[in-house]
């Protein structure tokens, strides 16, 4: 899974769900920033991170960022 926010609590703002292995998950950031998140069953092994959103410039939708499942 993929979930925003930090200290293993989601803030709401996105949440892939339970990934298959090889799927992706997509997320377009709208403003600049850093955004915590986490893998809901692993958070208390230390998966966690941030994405951090350095441009509010539009980017052609085929080439923006996705997260990928780490189990395949």
């Amino acid at each position: 899974t993929v979930t925003s926010g930090a200290g293993c609590a989601a803030d709401g703002l996105f949440n892939s769900g339970n990934l298959p292995p090889g799927e992706g998950f997509g997320w377009r950031f709208e403003t600049v920033g850093e955004y915590p998140y986490f893998c809901i069953p692993h958070c208390g092994l230390g998966m966690t991170g941030t994405v951090e959103v350095t441009t509010d410039t539009p980017v052609d939708e085929l080439t923006w960022g996705r997260i990928r499942s780490l189990y395949r």
